[in-house]
């Protein structure tokens, strides 16, 4: 029997470090034709991140091995393009709806009976009583009775989704995920120069050592974590820090460390492209995500794809799905550094082995969140819509 071959649109802003590997595996299935539109295109090979106020390259391939198409800029132009590719397709999945650029394709699609899918990670995890909160209460069930199929990334956006109207067999899981195999054989690689690697940027080989990437912005509480270390130090003496990143708290950072003498306990190892990543993973003993707002966080997923144990605030997305209290990591009340420290604390006193344990577990649990996963559900909801 010849297999049923689905023609998949996905429509979203720019191409990501993350997105990239999945489109080529997701292009590679047999049953999946793929075009994927970007409706940016001055981020193709970079984007400005406000955040960081500067251009974030990615020094890996994240557009072959897969069909893309980049919207032209000309109004009238990129209409009739949104207009084809709204009946173009068995299925079309968009990522958001904030930009005049969903929010006409889903109408285009509407208008031609098309099928149509949303990517989110909405959650509740900031809800508020005020104004803002009581609009969407009033606006977002009325978006998403457009949508066909809804395409929640972990299970706090899975609610917010079926609070918000969708139907348990309208959603499919589509994780973020992060290609969990280059990550970790790259680790592996640096794992065997962790000394030197130690030795280079003054640590010592014995030493635990705690990893944070993150922007250093309010949002992500840089400043958070430093306190937090310089708290530790208090008990524990032979602890260290990395922070990867940069952003407009850099100088306050700065500051903060020279003013209470943690030069040579603090590295700042700047902004560093993707693929070093794994390096700073190879020599730490702890990942720690201390972000005051983060829907998902895929440097969780980064963390655990090599090997690592994560510690993550309650108001990290990824923290409810990826983290197992007490068997590869913890989540700690982000109001509370009180029980960060006990959290550090506690993996510090652990033993070498016992802290490659809770490693092995976190790689076990995240290659059940992987470009596999994505796919397998991707096929099941395309073949549920034949059901309609």
């Amino acid at each position: 029997m010849t297999q049923k071959i689905y023609s998949l649109g996905i429509l979203q802003r720019h191409p990501t470090q993350f997105d990239g590997p999945f489109f080529r595996q997701l292009a590679a299935h047999p049953a999946v034709e793929l075009t994927v539109y970007y409706w940016n295109s001055n981020c193709i090979n970079s984007i400005y991140d406000p955040e960081l106020n500067r251009k974030c390259g990615w020094d890996h391939d994240i557009l072959s091995g897969y069909h893309y198409s980049i919207l032209p800029t000309n109004w009238i132009e990129r209409l009739k393009i949104l207009f084809q590719i709204s009946k173009a397709h068995d299925l079309l999945i968009i990522s958001g709806y904030t930009s005049y650029v969903p929010l006409l394709t889903i109408l285009f699609c509407k208008f031609n009976h098309a099928f149509i899918g949303l990517r989110s990670d909405n959650t509740f995890l900031h809800r508020k009583n005020n104004l803002k909160w009581k609009l969407k209460d009033f606006i977002i069930p009325r978006i998403y009775k457009l949508f066909n199929i809804g395409f929640p990334v972990g299970s706090l956006a899975q609610l917010y989704m079926l609070t918000y109207g969708f139907e348990e067999n309208q959603l499919f899981l589509f994780p973020y995920a992060v290609d969990n195999s280059w990550l970790s054989q790259l680790c592996d690689k640096y794992r065997k120069h962790r000394k030197e690697i130690r030795f280079d940027l003054g640590i010592p080989d014995d030493a635990f050592v705690i990893l944070g990437i993150m922007k250093f912005i309010p949002r992500e509480n840089p400043m958070g974590l430093l306190r937090l270390f310089k708290r530790l130090l208090n008990s524990e003496t032979n602890v260290y820090l990395i922070m990867v990143g940069d952003g407009s708290q850099r100088g306050e950072i700065e500051s903060y460390i020279k003013l209470h003498h943690l030069e040579k306990r603090v590295i700042l190892a700047g902004y560093q492209p993707y693929s070093l990543l794994p390096k700073f993973f190879a020599i730490s003993e702890v990942f720690v995500h201390p972000a005051l707002y983060e829907p998902w966080g895929c440097s969780v997923n980064e963390a655990m794809a090599c090997e690592l144990p994560v510690i993550a605030a309650s108001t990290v997305g990824a923290s409810y799905d990826l983290i197992k209290n007490g068997i590869n990591g913890y989540i700690y009340d982000a109001e509370s550094e009180d029980d960060l420290c006990f959290f550090l604390q506690k993996l510090a006193k652990l033993d070498k082995e016992s802290l490659q344990l809770m490693g092995q577990q976190s790689k076990e649990i995240i290659t059940k969140w992987s470009f596999n996963t994505s796919i397998k559900e991707i096929i099941r909801a395309l073949k549920s819509l034949e059901k309609l």
